[in-house]
C-alpha cells in the first residue's frame, strides 16, 4: 500500500523480479481516470514520448521530472517502464 499526496514529489516502482500490478485508488478520480485513459490510448496507437505524456498530464496538473527519473533508474536499478523515458 503506497499513500501518494497530492502536491508530494513521489515515485513507485517493483523492486522485484516478476511483474507486478498496480491499482490505482484516488479521490475524487475522474481527472486521472481521463489521464489514464489518454495514456491508455497513446500506448495502443503507439505514440508514446516523453513530450506526449507530459502534454497530456498537463491539464490534469501532473508532472514528470525525467531527469529524475533517470537519476532515479540508474541508483536503483529499475527502469520507468516505457520506451517513452529517455535512456
Amino acid at each position: 500500500c503506497v499513500f501518494r499526496p497530492r502536491g508530494i514529489q513521489h515515485a513507485v516502482w517493483n523492486p522485484g523480479p516478476d511483474p507486478a500490478r498496480m491499482l490505482e485508488l484516488s479521490s475524487p478520480g475522474d481527472k486521472i481516470t481521463a489521464f489514464f485513459k489518454g495514456f491508455d490510448e497513446l500506448t495502443r496507437r503507439g505514440c508514446v514520448s516523453a513530450e506526449a505524456v507530459q502534454l497530456l498530464a498537463a491539464p490534469y496538473g501532473i508532472t514528470y521530472d525525467l531527469p529524475l527519473i533517470a537519476a532515479l533508474e540508474a541508483e536503483h536499478g529499475v527502469s520507468a517502464g516505457g520506451v517513452w523515458w529517455p535512456g
